[in-house]
């Protein structure tokens, strides 16, 4: 769903860089503080956490204009780590969306709940994987960097 911008293939935790093994021991330092929050919570994302993970992610460069459309991940709990945002006059512009709207879904959803998060550069955002979202398009000259990632429950 990437428009006017690239998305890496593969693994991106497959890396030996260290910046991205660093990244990756954050990332897994924050999903388990978001399991330990809500660990008594009696929803079934929560009472089912996987004890067992794998983390598969990859990079999105986006360029003047570019946008990723309404998507869902295929993993239990998904996320972005901000790299780099640039500044908008319009403070959304480039801001992710998260809605109940998505064309795939097997029923129309009358009501268009959605929830518009400003995020900054070295934010980094969780949420289930399950959740429609995309990114809002944005007009600057410089690129929108981000590391976007699943956690998959190893069986």
């Amino acid at each position: 769903p990437v428009v006017i911008g690239h998305k890496s293939t593969g693994n991106l935790f497959e890396s030996k860089s260290k910046n991205i093994k660093r990244l990756k021991k954050i990332i897994i330092n924050n999903i388990n503080v978001y399991r330990d929050k809500f660990y008594y919570d009696k929803n079934i994302m929560i009472k089912k956490f996987p004890k067992k993970y794998e983390l598969n992610g990859w990079f999105i460069s986006l360029k003047k204009g570019g946008q990723v459309t309404s998507h869902i991940h295929d993993g239990w709990l998904s996320g972005v780590f901000y790299v780099k945002k640039p500044k908008q006059k319009n403070l959304l512009k480039g801001d992710i969306e998260l809605t109940s709207r998505y064309n795939e879904l097997p029923f129309k959803n009358k009501l268009q709940n959605k929830k518009i998060l400003k995020i900054e550069t070295g934010d980094l955002l969780l949420f289930p994987s399950s959740l429609p979202h995309r990114v809002i398009s944005f007009n600057s000259n410089y690129e929108r960097l981000s590391i976007a990632f699943d956690m998959k429950p190893i069986i």
